[in-house]
Formats: structure tokens, C-alpha cells, sequence
């Protein structure tokens, strides 16, 4: 019987050593690890992990690194039984070949959970009081109310041929600050999340088709090499100077997500061919980086369709109470 190993770390600024070092002094020929929230059922080391063992032995530090819930636990416990594998948790001293591990097993699982909800409690009872006293989480919005208000108008504003007068791009470099500010700024909401127009944590799923980026060929050249790295997937421009390379860069880091009925496209613009229509903006309350949504239906008096809401689940990111990428959850 040959005995592997199972690790886990919440966010990528976490480091998996100490669970690998504990796992290999334990004698695990193998060791999976996978950066997820212990809220989240999706794991696919993991799940490598229980269709590589055939009647072994899975070695984990903690308990709170297979799950966080009691339900999800049992669950896990009795697939392992039913596949003939035994689970030893190194740093808890369980082991359910016993009966008595079998036992300890359980009342840590319901342990672990409680704990859980009551830090889950206490984020909830923290934000609720810092609202009720007028304070709103999140980085200070980088326009003033003046600037955003300047800014809409700048982008309400019509030229002499009756199309738009400023681009979001040139909109940006007045204000000196990046095109998804301008855009956020451009909600109704002023950029800041409404406490009342949370987004539902549950969507059936829809379709996606997710367009890829395309495959440049080599060049033996490297600033060509650097040029063609830069080309925009959706309309093939290059920068043709360093400062049009810097905003490039900057513009393709945005990823655009647009809606269609029922599909889903995701896609990279830069400013030659960025959409001029209206955009939804799901920024990570933490980092404030997220997609720019367009072709949003209008009845759905903004929440999200169910497509987009799917984008962001199969990607990890955690929308109550507060929006968080995967990145940043804790």
C-alpha cells in the first residue's frame, strides 16, 4: 500500500512548503497541491488526486485542507471508503482505519466548519456596522465626484460628424488614470457598489464560448518579437512606439466579456477597436481588477445574466458578500 499526499493553499500569495514538508517526511511518494478557497468544491488537483489512488493511503496536514464543511467531509470520507482508501491527518493524529479515528474524524469536520461560519459571522457583522455608519469598503475612488461627472459628460459629448467627440482611451489621459477607472466611473453608481444590488450567488449555467488567443509565429528580431506580442488578438494593431506598447500592454491586461442571448464571448481590445456601447464593470473589491461586460439585457436591472455568471464561478470568484477574485480570498 503506497501513501500520497494532498495539500491546499486559500490564495497565490499563500506557499504550500510547510504542507509539502510535513507530507514528504510522512513518506508520500506523490503530493498534489491546489490554490483554492476552502469554500469551493472545485478542486481538479484533488480530484487527480482520488482517481490516481487505487486501495492507498491519502496523507493530509489538517482536515481544513480536504474542506470546510461537514457535509463536504462526510462526503469525501465515504468516497474514500467506498475506493478502498485510507485517510491519515498528520498534524490531528486521525486515522480512519480506527474506529476511534473514524470518531475524531467527524467531531473535527464539525469543528472546523463552526469555526469557519463564526469568522464568516464576524466579516458579515463588521461590514454591516462600518455601512450603518457611512463607510463603504474598498479603495477611494481615484476621480472625484467633479472629475466623474466632467468624464461623463466628456463621453456624452457628440463631434461635428455626430459620432462620439472623445474616446474612453482619450478620456483616461485627461484624468490620468487607466480605461477601466473611466469606465467604472461611468455607472450610475459612480463607481461603488450599491449594499442593496448584490449580485445573486446562484445562476443556471449557460453556454460559453471562450475565444482563445491566437498563436503568433516567431521572430527572430526581439523588438519585432515584442511588437507581435503585444498585437491585439481582435484586430491584429500593433504599438508602434514604446508608450503605444506601454498602453497595449495595459488595455489587452482587461479581459471583455460579451453577451449574446445565451453565449458568452471573451476577448482582449485594444483602444483602436475597444466596444463604444454601454459596459457593466466587475471589479474584485480588494484589487479592483475584473472583466468589462457588454450586451447586458436591460431588464435584469443590473444583475448579472447567467452566462456571465457562470464565467466568473467556473473562474473561482467568490460574489457575497462582497465581489473577491480568486487571488484575493482568504
Amino acid at each position: 500500500m503506497a501513501r500520497y499526499g494532498y495539500a491546499r493553499i486559500s490564495t497565490r500569495s499563500q506557499r504550500d512548503d510547510s504542507q509539502l514538508d510535513a507530507l514528504r517526511a510522512a513518506g508520500c511518494e506523490r503530493n498534489w497541491t491546489d490554490t483554492a478557497s476552502g469554500k469551493l468544491a472545485r478542486r481538479p488537483e484533488r480530484d487527480n488526486c482520488l482517481d490516481h489512488l487505487r486501495r492507498d493511503e491519502l496523507a493530509v496536514t489538517r482536515l481544513s485542507r480536504m474542506a470546510r464543511s461537514v457535509r463536504h467531509l462526510t462526503e469525501t470520507a465515504a468516497l474514500l471508503q467506498e475506493r478502498g482508501i485510507d485517510l491519515v491527518v498528520l498534524k490531528q493524529g486521525i486515522d480512519t482505519t480506527t474506529p476511534a479515528g473514524r470518531f475524531t474524524f467527524h467531531v473535527l469536520a464539525a469543528m472546523d466548519e463552526m469555526l469557519a461560519d463564526l469568522i464568516s459571522e464576524g466579516t458579515r457583522e463588521g461590514l454591516e456596522s462600518a455601512r450603518a455608519r457611512g463607510r463603504v469598503g474598498g479603495r477611494k475612488p481615484k476621480l472625484t465626484a467633479r472629475q466623474a461627472e466632467v468624464a461623463r459628460g466628456m463621453y456624452d459629448e457628440a463631434g461635428a460628424d455626430g459620432r462620439q467627440k472623445y474616446t474612453v482611451a482619450e478620456i483616461a489621459e485627461t484624468f490620468g488614470v487607466s480605461r477601466k477607472t473611466v469606465y467604472r466611473h461611468l455607472e450610475p453608481s459612480g463607481g461603488r457598489r450599491q449594499p442593496g444590488k448584490t449580485i445573486p450567488p446562484t445562476a443556471p449555467p449557460g453556454p460559453l464560448a471562450t475565444l482563445p488567443h491566437p498563436s503568433h509565429t516567431r521572430i527572430s528580431e526581439p523588438g519585432a518579437r515584442a511588437r507581435a506580442t503585444l498585437a491585439c488578438p481582435a484586430c491584429g494593431h500593433e504599438p508602434a512606439t514604446r508608450g503605444e506598447a506601454l498602453q497595449q500592454r495595459e488595455d489587452l491586461a482587461i479581459i471583455w466579456l460579451h453577451l449574446d442571448g445565451d453565449h458568452l464571448t471573451e476577448a482582449r481590445h485594444c483602444v483602436a477597436c475597444q466596444p463604444h456601447e454601454p459596459v457593466i464593470d466587475v471589479s474584485c473589491s480588494c484589487c479592483g481588477n475584473g472583466p468589462l461586460i457588454t450586451g447586458q439585457p436591460p431588464e435584469l436591472d443590473g444583475q448579472l445574466a447567467p452566462p456571465a455568471l457562470d464565467w466568473l464561478h467556473s473562474r473561482g470568484w467568490q460574489l457575497h458578500p462582497r465581489p473577491l477574485c480568486p487571488g484575493d480570498q482568504r
